[in-house]
Formats: C-alpha cells, structure tokens, sequence
C-alpha cells in the first residue's frame, strides 16, 4: 500500500543552547510539535524564547524576531553561546522512512557570533554528529562525524541562502544553481511555498503586522507570476539619454514634417526658378526673333515708302494730262456760256424794254389812230359846222354825213385791210415758234442724251462696284496682311505645339525615369530596412547560436551542458522546448530516481531524433553559419548604405532634369497661351476686318446705293427734266403760239373794234349831224356849250392821236422784234444760255471733283507715306530697344522657339523682360530665404536631423540653388533614415515600458486573483460561533505612485501602437501623445533611467468581521487588534493566518508548526473550535503557557515543562500497546557532561 506523503518537522533539538540564566544549557532538549505541543513552566524559564526559534527554521531572520539592543541581547548570541551550541531541526519530505528525513542546524559564526549560518543534512537527527567522547562539537567536528557517517551536507548557508532552499524559492545570488540542487534535497515542502518564514513569524510576534501580510500577499502574488517570491520590487531599466535623444530626434522629425509645406514650397521655388530661367532665356529668343522680325518690317517700309513714291509720280503725270483736258473743257465751256448768258440778256433786255414801255398796247392803240383821227376830224366838223350859217348847215350837214359815211368805210376798208399783216405775222410766228421750238427741243433732247449718257457712263461703275461690294458682303475678304498673319501665327502655333509635344514627351520621359528612379530608391530603402532586419536577426541567430554552444550561467542549458552525464541528449532533449533553453527561472536539477520519467510519464525518447542544439559540432557550426549570414548581411547592409546615397544622387538628378523639363514645358504651355493667343488674336483680326469688310460694305453699298440712287434719281430726274423741259418747250412755244393767236386775235378783234366803234361812231355822227342840223335848224343858233364841249372833245382826242403817233417808232420796233422771233427768240435764246451754263457748270464740276480726287490722293499718298516713315522710326526705335535688351540678358543664352507676336512692341517685350528678369530674381531670393529658412530650422539643434542635412549639403558646391535642391532630396531622406529609425527605436523603448507595464497589471492582476484565492481560503476556515463573516481584501493601489498615470497613459499608447497595421515608418512618426507621454514617463526617470517600485508599498488591505452580529471593519494593524475582546480578536487574527497560509501552501500535504501564547485568552469553547479549526488546516499548534487546565492539555499531543538552565520534560502517558520504536524513544533532555 502506498504511503501517504507529508510535509512535517518532526522536531525542533537544542544542542547545549542558552538559558535563561544565561549558561549554556549543557543537554541536547527537543520539542516535537507534531499534534500540538504544549509548552509549560513558569514565568522567566525560557519557554517563550525557546518557541521564538520555531519561525528560524523557515529561514526567518533572528534580528526580526527578536531586535537586539534596548536592553535585550541579541537572539543568535543568547540561544547559541557557544561555537559547539547548534539548533537542530529534523524534518520528513514525503515519507516516513529515513531517506525522506532531513535535518537543518543552526549555529552562529565564529568571528560574528550574531549572525548564525545553516548546514543542512540527508538524514534524521543522529546525537554522534554533536556529541562525541561526552563533548558538544562544533560545526567543523560535526563535518567530520557526517563524511564519516558518509552522511551528505550541504555548505555553510547564510540566512537568504538557506531560506531560499528550505522554502524552494528562486535565488537570486550568483549560487543560484547550487541553491536549486539544494532545495531540490532538502526543501520543506514540493513547492514553492514564499513567505511561509513571514507567516510563522507574525504569530511568534506580539502583534500582527500588515506589513507582513503584505509582505506575504506579494511574494505568492510574484511567485505565480513566476518572478520569485523574493523580488518584492519591480525594476525598470531604461536609459534616460535613450529616451531623451528619441524625443530630440523625433521633435526632430516632427519639426521636419511639419516643414513639408516649406518644403513643397521650396521645390515649388526652384520650379519657379528654373520656370523663371526658361522663361528668361525664351525672352531671349523672343528678343532675337523680334528683332529679326523688324529688320525683315523695317526692309518692307523702305520698300514700300519708295513703291508709293515712284506710284505717286506715275499718278501725278497722269493727272497733269487730265487736268488740262478737262481745263480747257470747263473753259470753252464756260466761254459758250457766257456768250449765251450775253446775248439772252440783250434779247431780254429789249423785251424788258418793250414790256416796260408797253409797247404791246401801244401797238394796239396805234391801231386806232385812223378812228381817233375820224373821230377827232368828225369833231371837228361838227364844230365848224356848229358855226356855220343856217343856209348852208343843211348842205353842210348833208356834205357832212356824205363825207362822214365815205370816210368811215374808206376807214372800215382801211381796218379790215390792216387785219392781214397780223395774219401774216402770225403765220410767220407760227413758223417762228415752229422752228424754235423744234431747235430747241433738239437741243434740250441732245443735252438730256448727253447727260444721260454721262449718267449711264457714271452709274456702270457704281453698279460694277455695288456688285463687287455685294460679293464681298456675302464673303468678307479680309487683308492679305492679315490672311497672312493668321497663317504665320497658325505655322508658329503648329511648330511650338510640336516642340511642346516634344517637350512634354521629354517630361514625361523624364516624369517616368524620375518614378523609376523613385521606386528603384524606394526599394533601395526597402531593401535597406530589410537588410538592417535581416542584420538584427542574423545577430539574435548569432547570439542564439553562441548560446546553444556558451549558454548563460544559470540557464536551463548551461545547466543540462554542466551535467556530467550527456543522457539528457538521448531523452529529455528530444521532449524539450528549444526556447526554454535560455529560461534561467526554470530551477533545473537532475533527479536520477525520475531520470526515465517527465512529471510521472515515461515516454519512449528513442523513437526520437535528438535536436540539433544538443550536438556541439553542430553549434559550432550553426555559430559559424550565423557568423557568416552576419558578416553577409553586415556586408550587404554597408553596399546598401553605399548604394543608397548613389540612389539618392540620381533621384536627385531626375528630379532636377524633370523640374527643367517641367520647367521647358511650363514655358512651352505659358507660350502656348500667347501663341493661341496670337492666333486668336490674328483671327480676331481677319474676322475684325471681315466684320469692317462687311461693315464697309454695307457702308459702301448704302453709299453705292445712295449714289446709285442719287444717278438713278438724276435719271429720272433727267428724264422728268427732259420731258418737263420737252413740255415746258412744247408748252412755252404753244403759249407762245397762244400768245401769237391772242396777238393776231386781239389786233384783229382791236381792228373789228374799231370798225364796229367806226360804225358806231359814223351812226353817232350822223345821229348828231341830224341832231345838230335840227337844232340848228330850230333855234337857228349856235349852242355854246355844246360847241365847247364839242372842241374839248376834238382837243383831247388830238391829243390822244398825237400821243399814240408817237408812240409808232416803239411800235414799228416791237413789230420788228416780233417779225424777229420776239418771245420765241428770246426763249431759246434764255434756254440755250441755261444750257450752256449747265454745260459749264458739269465741266467745272468735273473739274472741282478731278481736283478733290487729285488732293485727296496726294493726301493719301502723303499720310501713306506718313505712316510709312513713322513706322519706320518706330522700327528704328525699337531695334534700338531691342540692341540694348540683348545686353541685360548677360549669360543666360537663348533657349527654345520664340512665339512671339510679331505685333508685339519692343517697349512691351522690354516690359516683359523686365518683368521677367524681376520674377528672376524674386525667385532666386525666395529659393535663397526659404532655403536659408529650412537649413537654419533643420540644422538648428544637434540631433540626426542635422546630421544628415549638414553632410548632404557638405557633398554640393556653393549655389544656392543646387544646394537648395540638394536640402530638397535630402529632406526626402528624412522618413527613411531618421523618422524611420524613430519608430523602430519606439518599438524597442515602447517594448521596455510595455513590459514594466505588463508587469504592474500582472501584479494588479495576480492579487486580484490572490485576492479571491484569500476569500475562498477564509470561506474553508471555519469560523467560530461569535465571529462570522470575516472577510480581508488585499488592494493594489498605484494611484499615489508618482509615474502610475503617466505608465497609465504609457498604457493607452502601447495598445494604439499595438495596434498600428499598414503605418508608413518612413513618413509616418508616432503621436504626440506618445512623445508626450513619454516625456513625462522620463521625467520620473532617476539619473541613471532606473525607475524601482515597491511593491508592498502599493497595497492597502481592509477587512470586516461581523462580531456578535455587529458588522466591524478594519482598515490598519491597530483597528484589528481592537476590533474585539482580546480573546475573540486573537481568534481572528488566527483565523486569517489560517486563510493566507493554506493560500502559500495550496492543498499540498505540509504540516506547518505555529507558534502562540495566546490559548489562556481563550474560553473553553472558543479554544475547542480553534484547535479543531489548527488541526483540520494542517497546523500543529505550539503553546507557552505557565498553566493549562486538563481539559486544554488534552488538545495538545505532547506535553512539555520547562524549568531553569534549560531543562525540558515531556509528558508521557501510557499508552496500551505502544509500538516500540516510541518505546524506544531516547529520553528528553539528556545531560551531556
């Protein structure tokens, strides 16, 4: 049947140890605490000093025990007095049988009697090792006695040593390994069991101490976390500088891209100075092509000045021949018409004359003399026969009335013969008028046709050139100047679009090879990250390797290689993780009774191939290999390096030849826009003078039209005219016809007048005569009166005869000029004079419009020529101007195909120059400030910024513009090589940080755990009848750390960067949340970058208890030890010893001794339950007490009384059937003389 393991002391054994009366005791005593063991005796016998040394056997230290001074001696001196007194403890680790015994001693040192040291043994307590011939022996004797029992032992231990193997805790001195092989024999329990010496000890002391529980809580808290209960501290090692210089250089960074739009505005000024150059060197050509282009104007004026000098000569000739025909027209013209004028006035002066004097009335009185001279005759006989006597008044009268009747038909004869010379001369005027009117509608008919004709003559060119303005309204002409600039323009347009489409082609050429040339740096920088990758790991792979063939002291392998048997290649290694191999917290020892098994399991290895880390030649060989790849992959990382810079160089130089070609095609396209421009402009202008072609046109054909009109209107006019004039002849000789009628009708109507008033008068006469001859005959006198009155008559009517005779010349005149023509002479003659003077008028007219024509091309030709020589002192003017262009040009040679507009003026172009050579040098001044800018602000402060910026620009010749350039290519460089740099550094620092981090949230993790683990351990005590629900929190509390938050934060940035997937290191740098951050994570920084946190100090325990149903909480040491009576609060202090301590030892079968003096507090009840509760948690109680009552003895197995010098006597009641191995019991407290 298989024994049941346990973990036990067994008994604690004072070899000649001190007494209380300060002599060594002389005896070996021994305590055994197994089932409780009950310590009496007096006050002042030892027995509290005697348990205060149970705690040293879990390797608890004396000085906190018991402290030395203030009136006590030190614990080390007092119990061990002597070099051969010794403290003894035997102890079982599994089994009963005597291999699983161990023994500890304690002894003091010789040249410090304070300070005590530790053997350990591989067997039971055995006297012989202590006693020998009835001597006590001392640490050296008891050596010998152990070889010659050939009994193993350790080395001298100190303290720290021991407790490190007696507990199974990692150690962390350099004897580490040895420690580990120790505890592996000689540890208490099977496994770790941290601060088990605090907890043993709080009980020793007069009061608990949370510090101790702390103290505990945190070293299981690091054991799980497999850091070891001892590291109550956690240590952070970063190197303040590292830090320092990684915020310098990402600020760096930072600052850097912040300057990227100065940057881009750096590069955007040397295309503008390189654009500016283009431009400039194009205004060059436009200067030369300009220039070309008023020497070829300059030719054409001075041809076309002496083309308009030798035309004008011809004209002039010409006109002299015309101008003296038409002269000499106008004159003879002018002469006819004022012979004509001449003669007409005469005529008309002699018919004013006639019209004046009456002359046609006089002739018709005239015509009546014959009857005035009857009648006046007729008067005048009456009056003589008035006289004459009565006798002879009858015959007389008689006589009278005879001759007065013959005398008026002799008259009326006379009259009617008289009618026939009217009748004649009418005739005549008839053929008169006839005549006249005939020549001068002849006349009149031959001048319309003349003037007709010269209407006609005139109206065929104005309609000839209507027509030709027609056509050219329907399709506008523009000049051939004009044709010709648009095409000039256009041949410019289609050279300079194929120069930009070379252009362009070359920049795109350019634009590719540049991103070829970008990629092929990109993956240079790639590849340069790369092989800095390949070189980090070609360098863990060499240190691996070397580790495989020279492990660290301490590590797993270097403990498997410092085995003297090589089996563990055959078995364990076969089944062994290689990555634990460098693990140094692993505590390897080689147990030869488990040297076919792993935890209990047997595998069968040899089906196994042995790894290859566990054949030296082959580590020899992987160490060269890595050697190797690492002296490859230094070696290509150094031509990569190398290679990037010629890589950087020549993406330099493809951005420069793109920037100049950019800068080609940005002058191209500006030329692009005038030379469109241009053409448009030339367009305009055809399309401007086909627009005045058309305007001129419709100008001309309204003039045309008007003047066609005008002729068309003189046509009619002219034809009106003629037919007026027709009529007005034909009217004017028909009223002359008429009037000649009404002559002859009136003369002859005047002569039947005449005859009639003949008649009239002879019936008048006769009616007087025989009215006279009766009155005379009747009165037979004369009446007075009435022969007055008859004489007056006579008289007057004499006078009217003598009046009318000598109005006869004028009337023989009138007749004459009437026989002449009279009114129709005159009218042909007013009409021929009106024609003449027309005629004169059109040749002077003539004349005036050849002389205005002559004058206006003389006026012509002379602004022509004008203009002609204006522009040539223009074109003079300006190659003046263009002479001294050339010479602000200095060294910039002309570049490219000028586009130039050949109307464009040399004070324009010279503007344009001016302005260019001003945007020059506007430009090589900013590019000059902004790059003084940037290199002050890259280079301003020592950091990898500079570094590289200062030995870039060392590389390129003093010019501002290459150096410029230079800044611009090396601030690519930039990403790749610092900011790059910047976040690989982060990750290692943000990796340091992150692990300090992880190693506070796992603490606060792992207590939180512990802390559950307490509350389930406080759940399984069972609690007294009075005291229930007793509860004890253990918090973790960082908030009063001075850097918690700041680690906090650090916490947030670790996860964002954590979290970065696709980032671009070389143009991407971490937040400023990060810099931040860490900035302030190095301000808590010491000196030396070394941050150490205690941890016992971070933890804060609070509790309650409900105590006779009254709910209590305690928050200090203080508070718990007055939460209740005396009794009831040892109880619970018990009660969470009790919880922690099966929280160290976990469900492991170790039996803890625990050490009070508190049972007389208790009541018998209260005390039953405790011992109960001791028991059942595997806790073997050790009491002192000066008295116990019966029933209290009866919980305790063993039963001691001390008594003075150190006498100790156990109580043994006997036991039917005892075995005899405890009959056989050597008797406590054996003298030894």
């Amino acid at each position: 049947m298989q024994e049941t393991a346990k973990y036990q002391l067994r008994r604690m054994v004072l070899v000649n140890a001190g007494t209380n009366i300060h002599v060594p005791s002389g005896r070996i005593t021994a305590i055994d605490p197994r089932g409780g063991a009950a310590v009496l005796g007096d006050n002042g016998v030892g027995k509290t000093t005697t348990l205060r040394i149970l705690p040293l056997f879990f390797g608890h230290l004396p000085s906190q025990i018991v402290s030395g001074g203030q009136g006590q001696e030190a614990m080390i001196r007092f119990i061990l007095p002597t070099d051969a007194s010794a403290i003894a403890f035997e102890y079982q680790r599994g089994s009963d049988r005597e291999d699983d015994l161990r023994l500890m001693v304690i002894r003091r040192r010789t040249d410090e009697p304070d300070v005590p040291f530790y053997r350990m043994y591989r067997c039971g307590f055995r006297k012989e090792l202590f006693v020998e011939y009835g001597q006590f022996l001392d640490d050296d004797r008891t050596q010998l006695a152990a070889t010659s029992l050939d009994i193993q032992t350790t080395s001298k231990l100190t303290t720290a040593e021991y407790r490190s193997v007696i507990l199974r805790t990692p150690a962390t001195s350099k004897e580490k390994e040895r420690l580990r092989r120790y505890a592996l024999e000689w540890s208490f329990g099977p496994r770790p069991l941290n601060n088990l010496d605090r907890l043993v000890a709080a009980m020793v002391k007069k009061h608990i101490n949370f510090g101790d529980i702390v103290q505990v809580a945190v070293g299981l808290v690091q054991q799980d976390l497999g850091l070891g209960a001892e590291r109550a501290k956690l240590t952070f090692k970063q190197g303040k500088g590292q830090i320092d210089l990684w915020l310098k250089t990402r600020q760096a960074c930072v600052d850097a891209f912040k300057l990227a739009p100065k940057v881009t505005e750096l590069e955007g000024d040397i295309q503008a100075f390189h654009a500016a150059v283009a431009r400039f060197r194009t205004r060059r050509a436009d200067v030369a092509a300009l220039k070309d282009f008023r020497d070829g104007e300059r030719f054409q004026v001075s041809k076309a000045i002496d083309a308009l000098v030798e035309e004008h000569d011809a004209a002039i000739a010409k006109q002299l021949v015309e101008r003296v025909g038409l002269t000499e027209a106008s004159a003879n013209a002018s002469s006819a018409a004022a012979k004509g004028r001449q003669t007409y006035e005469e005529q008309a002066t002699e018919a004013q004359y006639f019209e004046k004097h009456g002359a046609r009335a006089w002739e018709q009185k005239v015509q009546e003399l014959p009857t005035l001279r009857l009648k006046m005759q007729n008067l005048q006989d009456q009056a003589a026969a008035a006289e004459a006597e009565h006798g002879e008044a009858t015959t007389k009268y008689e006589r009278l009335k005879q001759e007065a009747t013959a005398s008026c038909s002799n008259m009326s004869l006379q009259l009617e013969q008289s009618k026939q010379p009217h009748r004649d001369r009418y005739v005549k005027a008839l053929e008169q008028i006839g005549a006249a009117e005939a020549t001068a509608k002849m006349e009149a008919s031959a001048l319309h046709t003349q003037l007709r004709l010269d209407l006609e003559v005139a109206l065929e060119p104005l309609l000839e050139e209507q027509g030709n303005w027609k056509e050219r309204q329907k399709a506008p002409a523009a000049s051939e100047a004009a044709l010709k600039d648009v095409q000039e323009a256009q041949d410019r347009l289609q050279s300079h679009m194929e120069e930009h489409g070379r252009a362009t082609q070359a920049y795109s050429e350019a634009s590719g090879a540049e991103g070829d040339t970008r990629r092929a740096f990109s993956a240079h920088e790639d590849a340069v990250r790369k092989a800095k990758g390949d070189l980090e790991t070609a360098e863990a792979g060499v240190k691996a390797a070397r580790l495989l063939l020279a492990p660290n002291p301490g590590s797993l392998l270097a403990a498997l290689h410092s085995h003297p048997d090589d089996s563990w290649k055959r078995n364990l290694a076969k089944v062994m993780r290689p990555e634990l191999l460098d693990r140094d917290d692993l505590d390897p020892a080689a147990v030869e009774e488990a040297a076919q098994t792993l935890y209990g399991w047997q595998l069968n290895t040899g089906v196994l191939a042995a790894p290859d880390w566990t054949d030296d030649e082959l580590a020899r060989k992987a160490v060269e290999a890595a050697e190797s790849r690492q002296s490859a992959s230094l070696a290509h990382l150094q031509t990569l390096q190398d290679g990037l810079a010629g890589k950087a160089r020549a993406l330099k130089d493809a951005e420069e030849a793109t920037r100049l070609k950019q800068a080609r095609c940005s002058v191209l396209e500006g030329q692009t826009g005038e030379l469109k421009t241009a053409v448009a402009a030339a367009r305009q202008r055809v399309e401007s003078e086909k627009k005045e072609a058309t305007s001129k046109a419709v100008a001309e054909l309204a003039r045309l039209k008007g003047e066609i009109d005008a002729v068309r209107a003189q046509q009619r006019a002219l034809a009106t005219q003629a037919d007026e004039e027709l009529t007005g002849i034909a009217k004017a000789h028909g009223e002359q016809r008429t009037d000649a009628k009404s002559l002859q009708d009136e003369a002859i109507r005047a002569i039947d007048e005449s005859i009639k008033q003949l008649a009239a008068d002879l019936k008048s006469t006769l009616a007087a005569y025989d009215a006279q001859l009766l009155e005379h005959l009747a009165s037979k006198g004369v009446d007075v009166k009435r022969l007055e009155a008859l004489k007056g008559e006579a008289s007057a009517i004499a006078i009217e005869v003598k009046t009318r005779e000598n109005n006869l010349a004028l009337v023989e005149r009138w007749r004459a000029w009437m026989d002449a023509g009279g009114p129709t002479t005159l009218a042909g003659l007013k009409f021929a004079a009106e024609q003449a003077q027309e005629q004169a008028r059109q040749q002077a007219e003539k004349l005036t419009q050849f002389n205005q024509r002559a004058q206006k091309v003389t006026e012509q030709y002379q602004a022509a020529v004008s203009t002609k020589e204006k522009r040539a002192e223009e074109i003079d003017a300006e190659l003046a101007i263009l002479g001294e262009l050339e010479l602000e040009f200095e060294s910039y040679m002309a570049s490219g195909v000028s586009a130039i507009d050949a109307k464009t003026t040399a004070k324009d172009l010279r503007g344009r120059v001016r302005a260019d050579r001003t945007t020059l040098k506007s430009a090589e001044e900013t590019v000059h400030n902004h790059y003084s800018f940037l290199r002050q602000q890259l280079t301003g402060r020592d950091n990898a910024v500079q570094e590289l910026v200062e030995a870039s620009l060392k590389r390129v010749e003093e010019s501002d513009i290459l150096r410029a350039s230079e800044l611009c290519t090396c601030y690519k460089l930039i990403g790749p090589q610092v900011a790059n740099n910047v976040n690989i550094t982060l990750k290692t620092l943000l990796a340091n940080i992150g692990a300090f981090q992880k190693a506070i949230q796992s603490f606060e993790r792992e207590v939180s755990v512990f802390n559950r683990r307490l509350q389930a351990g406080l759940t399984e005590v069972r609690c007294f009848e009075r005291i229930k629900d007793l509860r004890l929190d253990i918090i973790t509390n960082f908030e009063n750390l001075g850097f918690y938050k700041k680690l906090s934060r650090m916490d947030d940035i670790l996860r964002a960067h954590a979290n970065e997937y696709g980032k671009d290191y070389s143009r991407e740098l971490p937040p400023d949340q990060t810099a931040q951050a860490l900035g302030d994570f190095m301000s808590v920084l010491s000196s030396d970058g070394n941050v150490e946190v205690n941890l016992s100090s971070h933890i804060t325990l609070r509790g309650s208890v409900t105590d006779n149903g009254l709910h209590k909480e305690f928050k200090r040491s203080s508070e718990l030890e007055n939460i209740s009576s005396e009794g009831l609060t040892s109880l619970v202090l018990i009660t969470l010893m009790t919880a922690l301590l099966n929280t160290i030892r976990g469900s492991e079968p170790v039996h803890v001794p625990w050490v009070t003096d508190e049972v007389g507090k208790f009541d018998p009840k209260n005390f039953t339950a405790l011992m109960r509760m001791l028991q059942d948690n595997r806790i073997d109680v050790v009491t002192a007490s000066p008295e116990l009552g019966a029933a209290q003895q009866a919980m305790f197995a063993r039963r001691y009384l001390f008594q003075d010098r150190g006498r100790i006597h156990e109580y043994r009641p006997r036991v039917v059937g005892a075995d005899k191995a405890q009959a056989s019991r050597p008797a406590e407290g054996e003298a030894v003389s």
